[in-house]
């Protein structure tokens, strides 16, 4: 209780005031309750004060703290007003400044700033008060005594101080800024970049390889660019660790294995400079980097490393004195002018050959702008040259620049010049370096003008040339068009003999078969022979013709198809047997070990071997004709074939022998009137073995015998199977048994050809129909079904060809056997048939067992 008299009295009195403001039931209560309740208000206004006065000093205590850190932070602080006015300022702000605060206060803060960069500064401080967002800025700086730094200035408006909205600025808002001294930052990353440029720059010139060898295995491997190193194909794994010393030299191959080795004992990288052997001898060197590579127990489980290929760096430290030297040396002799122009200097400089060829001294300070383009060039090409100067120089994609233009030498008079220059440009594509030379070509330009002088009636002599040179070629386009011309008509005469000769041929042969299948006499059938071999003979007079004509047009194509030359003999043998029986000859069959997998055109080598064949049977009367197939030589794509007919003939006489393979020709041209023949057989046989990448030849003894012979090439494949023969089969037969009453419409202008083949049909149990023209053959399909067409090519109103492609779009004739019927040879004439969509082709004249046996093929077709 506390005993101070003056705080009683003061008690009593509020007590003496309570009582008289508090109802009368209060009053009632003891004066000694009211003293002390208000004892307790009294204690507890002493603590409440308590707590206020400790809040003060922490208060003041944190302030002070607050002061020391805004004045001594290591980040200047700076308040600017809304006229970028300085207002407060810390002392590290002034330090950085570099001046007092007194100083500094109410200055303007642009001051500060080096005047390149003011108007950047005065824009950013307009943008962060208009928009009321915090921003940063970097700048170079002045101090008071003159000094530059780089600084960052972190600014933030007032209003978003104190309200913590952005965008709450107005025109009145101040700012406040941490300026930050980033000088070495700067410097730090300038060297960073120059050290990144300088990393680029020899990344791109440096191959840099690596690799890594598994320690279990001693398997290793490369990356691309170690292939390269060595030579070797990327897409093959890289040589075993075992052969690895074959591509070092000894001396470096021992340094290389025991740097290895201790890089193994001790886990220390080892680091080399080796040479090294290149996969096409060659020496090189490479430096090689290596270190270990450790599991989670430690324990050593491969090395892995980098190369990188130093052989031009090396090459170079063996060469860079001769190299300095004889470039020294070749700049002070050349009479050419060698220039250095530093763009940033704006500053030139020149070789002795300036002096020597122009006057100049040797170094030139002025700026090219004055020196170069105001008194050097001349006025007239001034302007042109500095336009495509510059051109090359601004534009970062172009480095080469080169001009001819006149340049005053040191005694006033003019040099013409051709001049080139090589721009060198940073990072960023700005150039900073040209290096170029002149030549002076005042003697050249002389020389071209004397030339032209000497030569201005050449020109006219050219030009009178050139024009007599085109009317020579004008004459020889004409001449050229007419043999095309001239070679077109003789394709279309023989085509058009070819179709002549053989369609009554074919009327021949066909009544011919036609008779001898109704039965006539032994004298009758004797006749019939005689017809029919006449007529045969006059066939192949017409295929010889055809074929050489064919060959020398260009318009024999060879088919490639699987060749079997032991069927291809047997062929031959079965076409000659009645003759060699008849003659009373004995016919022999030799070949050797030959493939079976051979393309090529079984058509065209039957009829070479059996053109040999043929005059070996007929020039011999007693004795052996051997047909002999040999393997002259193989490749693993091809192999060369030898076919030779040898007879005991009558042989031929050495003058003789260097016709026999020219067209028209005999070895005796009174053989005609004996054996007959167009001497075609020789020179087609020749002409055909020359088309499958052969020769022919023959040897001969009169009166002893003649040994014939030519050899192909044919091709080879592994895939490629053997060539099978079509199982012989009774097409006449077939056909009664399996296609008897089946109905064939037959179209054909020529009555003869259309009764042969009319008969011959009937004749097999089937149904036939006639038609004389396209148009015809084309109704009657429509309103008939048939199980095949023989469709003629040549016919008027609708020729075959369009005839069938209007069948073809009738319903249910898209796949009907039609078969084309035409005594046209050329392989033209068959791929336009097909063309149109016909099946087959028979060519006329046929006989029955052709026309059946194409017939049956096309019926028995599965979509047939």
């Amino acid at each position: 209780m506390n005993n101070d008299p003056d705080k009683d009295s003061s008690l009593r009195a509020a007590a003496e005031a309570q009582l008289v403001a508090t109802p009368a039931e209060t009053q009632a209560r003891p004066m000694s309750d009211l003293l002390h309740e208000l004892q307790v208000h009294q204690i507890e206004l002493e603590m409440q004060n308590e707590t206020l006065r400790k809040t003060e000093l922490a208060l003041a205590e944190s302030r002070d703290r607050y002061l020391d850190l805004y004045e001594f932070a290591p980040v200047g602080y700076l308040t600017l007003s809304a006229e970028s006015v300085i207002e407060a300022i810390n002392l590290t702000g002034a330090r950085l400044l570099g001046a007092e605060r007194s100083a500094l206060l109410h200055h303007r803060f642009a001051a500060f700033i080096v005047p390149e960069e003011r108007d950047l500064w005065l824009r950013r401080f307009q943008q962060i008060k208009a928009r009321g967002e915090a921003a940063s800025v970097e700048l170079a700086m002045l101090r008071g005594d003159g000094s530059l730094f780089q600084a960052q200035l972190d600014c933030v408006p007032q209003e978003v101080i104190r309200s913590g909205i952005p965008g709450g600025g107005a025109g009145g808002t101040a700012i406040r800024i941490a300026l930050t001294d980033i000088t070495a930052r700067k410097r730090a990353e300038d060297a960073l970049r120059q050290n990144m440029k300088d990393l680029k720059e020899s990344q791109r010139i440096a191959h840099v390889g690596s690799w890594r060898l598994d320690v279990a295995s001693n398997q290793v491997v490369w990356t691309e660019e170690l292939y390269k190193m060595y030579g070797f194909d990327p897409s093959l794994p890289p040589p075993p660790y075992t052969e690895h010393m074959k591509l070092f030299t000894p001396e470096s191959w021992e340094r290389l294995s025991t740097a290895l080795a201790h890089t193994r004992e001790t886990g220390i990288p080892y680091t080399l400079e080796l040479e090294t052997v290149r996969n096409d001898d060659s020496n090189g060197w490479m430096w090689v980097q290596g270190e270990i590579e450790v599991d989670s127990a430690g324990k050593t489980v491969g090395l892995w490393g980098a190369a990188q290929d130093i052989t031009e760096r090396k090459r170079a430290e063996k060469n860079l004195f001769d190299l300095a030297e004889r470039y020294r040396l070749a700049n002070k002799a050349t009479n050419d002018v060698i220039w250095d122009w530093d763009v940033i200097q704006d500053t030139q400089r020149w070789n002795e050959a300036g002096t020597a060829v122009f006057g100049w001294t040797e170094i030139v300070q002025h700026p090219v702008s004055a020196h170069w383009w105001g008194e050097r060039i001349h006025p007239d090409d001034a302007e042109r040259v500095h336009e495509s100067f510059f051109h090359v120089v601004n534009n970062p994609v172009l480095d080469v620049w080169h001009d001819e233009y006149r340049f005053r030498k040191a005694d006033g008079a003019y040099a013409e010049v051709m001049d080139r220059g090589y721009v060198l440009r940073d990072e960023s594509g700005k150039a900073f370096r040209m290096i170029g030379a002149m030549q002076n070509i005042t003697e050249h330009k002389q020389a071209e003008i004397e030339i032209k002088s000497l030569n201005r009636n050449l020109e006219e002599r050219v030009r009178q040339r050139t024009a007599d040179l085109e009317t020579t070629n004008q004459l020889l386009t004409r001449a050229k068009i007419q043999a095309e011309a001239a070679n077109i008509a003789k394709s279309a005469f023989l085509a058009n003999m070819s179709h002549e000769i053989r369609t009554p041929m074919n009327g021949i042969i066909g009544m011919a078969n036609i008779l001898r299948r109704e039965g006539v006499t032994p004298q009758q059938a004797k006749r019939l022979d005689t017809i029919d071999a006449s007529a045969r003979h006059l066939l192949s007079v017409i295929n010889d013709v055809l074929d050489l004509s064919k060959i020398e047009a260009g318009k024999l194509t060879l088919e490639e198809a699987p060749v079997v030359l032991s069927s291809l003999l047997a062929n031959v043998e079965s076409i000659l047997a009645e003759r060699v029986k008849t003659k009373g000859l004995h016919l022999l069959i030799e070949t050797g070990n030959l493939p079976t997998n051979l393309l090529g055109d079984p058509t065209r080598l039957q009829q070479a071997l059996l053109n040999y064949a043929t005059n070996a049977v007929k020039f011999t009367e007693t004795g052996t004709v051997t047909l002999r197939a040999l393997k002259q030589e193989e490749t693993a794509d091809s192999v060369t074939v030898r076919f030779e007919v040898q007879d005991t003939g009558i042989g031929i006489t050495p003058e003789s022998m260097a016709r026999l393979f020219s067209a028209f020709e005999q070895a005796d041209n009174s053989m005609t009137r004996k054996y007959g023949g167009t001497g075609l057989g020789l020179a087609i046989t020749r002409r055909l073995a020359e088309l499958m990448g052969g020769k022919v030849g023959a040897d001969s003894t009169p009166g002893v015998g003649s040994t014939f012979w030519f050899s192909v090439k044919l091709s080879k494949r592994e895939e490629a199977a053997a060539a099978t023969q079509e199982a012989s089969v009774d097409a006449e037969a077939e056909i009664r048994q399996r296609y008897a009453g089946q109905r064939i419409l037959v179209v054909d202008d020529e009555p003869i050809n259309l009764e042969i083949v009319l008969i011959q049909l009937e004749e097999i149990d089937l149904l036939v129909d006639t038609a004389v023209d396209g148009a015809e053959a084309v109704e009657m399909a429509r309103k008939n079904r048939y199980a095949a067409i023989f469709m003629d090519m040549q016919m008027p109103k609708l020729n075959g060809v369009d005839a069938t492609r209007q069948i073809r779009q009738l319903p249910g004739y898209q796949h009907i056997p039609i078969i084309a019927m035409t005594a046209n040879a050329f392989a033209e004439d068959k791929a336009l048939c097909l063309a149109a969509g016909m099946n087959d082709f028979l060519l006329k004249p046929f006989n029955p067992d052709e026309l059946f046996a194409i017939l049956l093929r096309e019926v028995s077709r599965p979509d047939g």
